[in-house]
């Protein structure tokens, strides 16, 4: 957009997908031939540009976070605590838009209280992927907010039950208006109006969430790869087949990380 500035590493993610729909529009004969010069764009891997540093929540702010949206979703004419919600899934499950959106009943055992599935961006078959144990705070409200298992695969559609929460657009990116990140928007509005104006400006979206959550296991479990786990990244096979056999000790880590944050006394 003109006037704005972005990133070295968002300008080379930008050149490569120009690149693939060239190549698609090419393969599809939309293209007679190529541009001379998009073969060269793989150079732009061995571009310098500076690695995106991790940012994270404070435990503050998570707390302020989660506060905001549960009080907002109290004070709604039709009481509903979807941001609360985003939130709980973001920090809980390391989840981002695409994961919830796509979260079916098939994925959770509502009586553990466990989500197990392949991470969505993935698009792995195998169930043991991605697991979380699921906060008593998490479970309460996803259970509130579920639809009707006979009724619907997806466990959560908009509030009014009738679309998928995000949907792609034709190149494969998120829609630019999707529930779960104008809900988040909103609480960080609300919070700035309180003068909370560490909340202003871009970003501190629902990945903030995943990245802390990671991050906070990693801090306090690193000789584990817990991180890669909740985060639903590629492991070892030996990490890999560890996790299939007992995921006790990391699931306890995740009640741990969830007393940490003590969400639950802020309801």
């Amino acid at each position: 957009t003109e006037g704005r500035r972005i990133s070295p590493t968002t300008a080379i993610k930008r050149l490569k997908a120009v690149k693939r729909f060239m190549e698609w529009a090419h393969t599809n004969r939309y293209l007679d031939e190529l541009p001379r010069n998009v073969k060269k764009i793989h150079l732009v891997d061995g571009l310098q540009h500076n690695e995106p540093d991790p940012q994270v929540f404070t435990r503050k702010e998570v707390r302020e976070l989660f506060g905001e949206a549960y009080r907002s979703g109290q004070e709604a004419n039709v009481t509903n605590h979807r941001a609360a919600l985003y939130v709980l899934l973001g920090l809980n499950c390391g989840y981002g838009q695409m994961d919830i959106a796509t979260l079916r009943h098939e994925h959770i055992d509502w009586q553990k209280g466990i989500i197990d599935r392949g991470r969505n961006k993935t698009k792995r078959k195998t169930r043991s992927d991605q697991a979380h144990k699921l906060w008593p705070i998490t479970l309460k409200l996803l259970k509130a907010e579920a639809t009707d298992p006979k009724e619907h695969d997806l466990v959560l559609l908009t509030l009014r039950g009738s679309r998928p929460l995000v949907e792609e657009s034709v190149d494969g990116t998120t829609a630019k208006t999707n529930p779960i990140g104008l809900a988040l928007s909103k609480v960080r509005r609300s919070l700035v109006k309180k003068g909370k104006t560490h909340w202003s400006g871009p970003g501190k979206g629902i990945k903030y969430l995943r990245k802390t959550g990671a991050q906070w296991l990693e801090d306090n479990h690193p000789e584990t790869r817990f991180d890669k786990r909740y985060l639903g990244q590629k492991v070892t096979d030996v990490v890999r087949h560890y996790r299939k056999v007992n995921n006790a000790p990391y699931f306890e880590a995740l009640d741990a990380m969830g007393e940490h944050f003590g969400l639950e006394s802020l309801i």
